[in-house]
């Protein structure tokens, strides 16, 4: 099964927040964006879940897409928090 953390283009956009965050200069800054970046990581764990077929074929399309709309705003926030530090 196609899983979304395995994707290429999902582990490219891991690597490159991490490596910005990791040019952060200011602690606060770089621990919030990290805290950004864990949720992206969870949301995407969410639709994994939601999307397993050990759920017995039971997928609710209704929380899978407020996750996928949660992630979409998470990784836009992160990518304008990362613009302005």
């Amino acid at each position: 099964m196609l899983t979304l953390n395995n994707s290429q283009d999902y582990v490219n956009e891991i690597n490159i927040f991490e490596s910005q965050i990791s040019r952060i200069p200011i602690a606060s800054n770089k621990q919030t964006a990290q805290m950004m970046l864990q949720e992206i990581k969870n949301q995407v764990s969410s639709i994994n879940e939601g999307h397993a077929s050990n759920n017995d074929g039971n997928i609710d399309p209704h929380t899978l897409r407020d996750n996928v709309v949660k992630l979409q705003k998470l990784r836009y926030d992160l990518t304008v928090f990362l613009k302005g530090t």
